[in-house]
């Protein structure tokens, strides 16, 4: 816990941990999927990164924000029907 911040693992039925790094539930009540890659220059880590929010989100209800935090890159792309934030990772650190 970080600034009131409750950080959970997820897990289905079975105990399986689904492929998600951080379900960040904020003070003020938001959810938050948030995903860590170096970086997403190689497709099949865009890929994998981007089904992880794919699998997360038909098991946890009221999520608020899709991110993922990477070592340099920025961008804003969509991921089926919701919006994905892609930060630096130091940029969510010093935000948080």
């Amino acid at each position: 816990m970080n600034r009131g911040i409750l950080e959970e693992f997820i897990t289905r039925g079975s105990g399986f941990i689904l492929e998600v790094d951080f379900f960040v539930k904020w003070p003020d009540g938001k959810k938050t999927l948030l995903q860590v890659a170096w970086d997403l220059d190689d497709a099949r880590t865009r890929e994998r990164e981007l089904k992880g929010f794919e699998d997360a989100l038909k098991t946890v209800k009221g999520v608020d924000e899709l991110m993922i935090a990477t070592h340099h890159t920025r961008d804003s792309v969509r991921a089926g029907r919701r919006h994905l934030k892609i930060i630096p990772a130091y940029e969510w650190m010093c935000n948080s």
